[in-house]
Order: C-alpha cells, then sequence, then structure tokens
C-alpha cells in the first residue's frame, strides 16, 4: 500500500498542469459563380469576378494581445464552376483542374499566416512584429516565384 500512495501525488502533479492554450484560427471559404460556353468565356468571368483582379484570393490576419493569445483569421475566395454542363468533358476537366491548384495555391497562402501565428506563440509573443514580417514578406514572394500560380499550372489555355 505505500507504493500506491507514493504513486498517486505524483499522478496528481502530472494531471494537474495547465492546459496549454491553442491558437484561435478561423478560416471562411467564399465563392464566386463562374459559367461559360467556351474556356475563353470562362476566363472573361474569372478575369471580370475575381477578387481584386484574381481568380482567387487568400487574405489571412494573424492578432495577439497582451497575455499572448494568438488569433488566425483568414479568407479564401474562389470561384466555383456554375453550370458546368455547358462546356465539354475536356473543357470541364481543364477548368476543374485549374480551379483545384487554385484552391492549393490559396491554402499553400494561408499556411503562412498559420506559420507566423505558431511561430509568435511559440515565442510567448516576443518579437511577434517581426516573425509576422517575416512571414508577410515570404507569403508575397511566393507569388513571384509562382507568378501568382502560373508556374503551379493555375492558368486556362
Amino acid at each position: 500500500m505505500p507504493r500506491i500512495l507514493r504513486i498517486l501525488p505524483l499522478l496528481f502533479i502530472l494531471t494537474a498542469q495547465p492546459a496549454i492554450a491553442e491558437i484561435d484560427v478561423s478560416i471562411e471559404q467564399k465563392e464566386y459563380l463562374v459559367s461559360g460556353n467556351s474556356i475563353g468565356a470562362v476566363r472573361a468571368e474569372l478575369a471580370a469576378k475575381g477578387p481584386n483582379g484574381f481568380w482567387g484570393l487568400a487574405e489571412w490576419y494573424v492578432q495577439w494581445d497582451g497575455d499572448c493569445n494568438v488569433s488566425l483569421t483568414a479568407t479564401i475566395t474562389m470561384p466555383r464552376l456554375f453550370r458546368p454542363e455547358q462546356l465539354s468533358t475536356r473543357e470541364r476537366a481543364i477548368v476543374d483542374r485549374m480551379i483545384a491548384l487554385l484552391q492549393q495555391h490559396e491554402d499553400n497562402h494561408v499556411e503562412f499566416g498559420r506559420v507566423a501565428a505558431n511561430e509568435i506563440y511559440a515565442a510567448n509573443c516576443v518579437g511577434a512584429y517581426d516573425i509576422l514580417n517575416r512571414q508577410i514578406d515570404a507569403n508575397n514572394a511566393y507569388d513571384v516565384t509562382t507568378n501568382h500560380g502560373q508556374r503551379e499550372g493555375i492558368f486556362l489555355p
């Protein structure tokens, strides 16, 4: 019985540790509709309706307070093909592939925000602005490197 009494306080110490706070993450997915009876028509709709002149857009914001409660808020705006039956099977496959690649590209942008939030939290918010600015620069460099995703296959012939 003495062994059990020695183990119980240890179990209490191990289970009584404060919970580690998590980063609050909120990611919203928005859509806008595009349609057309050809790839050229879909491309024109993307140009006319896309957010800020882009076909897709990811915006992210990292915030923290004096207690180092960190949050990531992101919005991804993507096209959705409306009335896909207007396109041939081949054209629909091309547009669907482009949209899937575009989604991955925008998800990659949000990942820069996620990295910033995690690094800020891990640093207990010390140097938070430097960490944030480094990830903003990396996010912008990603678009330069990929030519806004074109080098990743995000284009319509």
